[in-house]
């Protein structure tokens, strides 16, 4: 957690390093940033699934149940 003061007396705190550290540590640190909750009317479909072995792999090896819990609190 990061603590800043400004000269007003303001406080702000952040966790950037902290997210960026957990992205790191479950290699997604490369992926797209989009905002969330995703905008009314977005869309999963089956086009947005691994479509080759290789990719379905690499999916494979993220355990995305921890990184979500892991980023859920900040």
């Amino acid at each position: 957690m990061r603590i800043i003061r400004n000269k007003n007396g303001d406080v702000t705190l952040t966790q950037k390093a902290y997210s960026e550290c957990m992205l790191e540590h479950f290699k997604m640190n490369y992926c797209a940033p989009t905002s969330t909750p995703l905008s009314p009317g977005s869309s999963l479909s089956i086009d947005n699934c691994p479509t080759t072995s290789q990719e379905t792999s690499e999916i494979a090896k993220t355990p995305y149940c921890e990184a979500l819990g892991s980023l859920i609190w900040l």
